[in-house]
């Protein structure tokens, strides 16, 4: 119950990057389905769902568009991870995301952009820095990318065609975090630096100031906190859940069969 308790409540979080994971990922399963337990090499096939409620962001451009007011997108992609005796792992990620952003211009002009739910990749990697009794350190670095057609065109409220529009997005995160050991659970701490950029391209003429066709929004908080917990007896299976703060709202969801 105990544990049910906490999943609920980390999901029941709306806290203000990417999917961090607990510094203990590449040591939580042991035994996978076919690898032998004491092989140097394994392999894992996971699943994650990471909805960002809102990013701290801001106009890059010297336009007149004083703040995004919201940022957010929905990931879900699936991931296959190479580890190493248990103690480094690398992945990469194949997926599918949507972004929603509403900028506002000059203090009474809104606007809001919505993409389609288009194909997204990522690679990163993850190693134990030191081990003690229960406690972990661990690093974690992680690149993503996705360039979705605009869907939609707001302005003001009144519909405008989106044409060839498109977002152009980038994203890459560091993060250092602290994991402590249990039987059945591993809660995690972590510290993150983010940077991420997305660019608009082809707009329609005569929506932004001097007839422009694009801006770029960039980070405006780049560090931010990650506080999760890991489920696993230590065979096979491992599911994660996530919250992060700070340089943005976001809470996640992964799971990870190890063979």
């Amino acid at each position: 119950m105990k544990i049910v308790a906490l999943a609920l409540c980390m999901w029941s979080l709306c806290l203000y990057g990417l999917y961090y994971g607990s510094p203990n990922l590449p040591n939580t399963t042991k035994e996978g389905i076919i690898i032998p337990q004491d092989w140097f090499f394994g392999l894992k096939i996971g699943y994650q769902n990471d909805y960002v409620f809102d990013k701290s962001l801001k106009v890059a451009n010297r336009l007149s568009a004083q703040k995004i007011e919201v940022f957010n997108y929905y990931l879900q992609q699936g991931e296959i991870t190479f580890n190493f005796v248990d103690r480094f792992e690398v992945y990469g990620l194949l997926g599918a995301m949507k972004f929603r952003i509403e900028p506002r211009n000059s203090g009474v002009i809104r606007q809001l952009y919505e993409t389609n739910n288009h194909f997204s990749w990522g690679f990163g990697a993850r190693g134990i820095l030191f081990e003690w009794a229960r406690g972990v350190l661990g690093l974690d670095f992680k690149y993503m990318g996705s360039s979705p057609s605009l869907q939609s065109i707001a302005h003001n409220g009144v519909p405008r065609d989106s044409g060839h529009a498109y977002l152009r997005y980038r994203e890459w995160q560091i993060g250092l975090g602290l994991a402590y050991a249990l039987e059945t659970f591993s809660p995690y701490i972590g510290a993150i630096y983010n940077q991420s950029t997305g660019h608009y391209k082809k707009l329609p003429l005569d929506l932004l100031p001097d007839h422009k066709s694009y801006f770029s929004v960039v980070s405006k908080t780049k560090f931010g906190m990650a506080l999760g917990v890991t489920l696993s007896t230590g065979s096979i299976f491992t599911l994660d859940l996530e919250a992060r703060m700070f340089n943005e709202t976001a809470l996640s969801a992964a799971a990870n069969v190890k063979f």
